[in-house]
């Protein structure tokens, strides 16, 4: 830009004033401003393109690719971090259910084991050692403890007498035990 202002500024040739600055200039320096314009404005990229070589153009391309694949990498991350929570909060719910089911359990075979407890009275009664070993064998071998080889051999035993004979027996055995609760409340 070689020529701003006009020479004299008194003559009377094209001369624009600036409003704001108050200056004159020149028809010829608003030419010349015109045409840098239009040169500054020209696509960079043709410019660019004409002065890349094969090597700089492999290399651009390459770091773009590069760039891409972080990216890339870094969305496969964020969605490997967002699985990876959300199946850590799936166990932890599975352990809670787990824990809630396990607590039910346990308190369903402390509930079995009273009622179980309940059913059965220890007596003691003279049993013979021969009975005492063989018990203790089918135990061993079985691989029962000995009350489930008892309960076993008892409820056989049972299942071979007559039905009437075990329901007498069994009102007797009753009304022995109301006899003796009666006796045991009167003193």
């Amino acid at each position: 830009m070689g020529k701003s202002l006009i020479d004299n500024p008194l003559a009377d040739n094209d001369v624009v004033i600036n409003s704001i600055t108050g200056r004159r200039f020149s028809q010829e320096a608003i030419e010349e401003n015109k045409q840098e314009s239009q040169e500054a404005s020209k696509p960079i990229k043709e410019d660019v393109k004409e002065k890349l070589t094969k090597d700089d153009t492999k290399k651009i391309t390459d770091l773009v690719e590069e760039f891409k694949k972080e990216k890339e990498d870094k969305k496969a991350k964020k969605l490997e971090q967002k699985v990876n929570e959300e199946l850590i909060e799936e166990l932890i719910q599975t352990n809670k259910e787990l824990k809630e089911d396990l607590k039910d359990y346990e308190e369903e075979v402390k509930t079995t084991s009273k009622k179980a407890d309940k059913e059965y009275i220890k007596k003691t009664y003279l049993i013979s050692q021969e009975h005492i070993d063989l018990i203790e064998g089918l135990a061993l071998y079985s691989g029962k403890e000995r009350k489930e080889v008892v309960e076993d051999l008892l409820n056989k035993a049972i299942a071979l007498i007559d039905p009437t004979i075990i329901e007498k027996a069994i009102k007797e055995a009753r009304s022995k035990n109301k006899k003796e609760e009666t006796k045991k409340e009167i003193f």
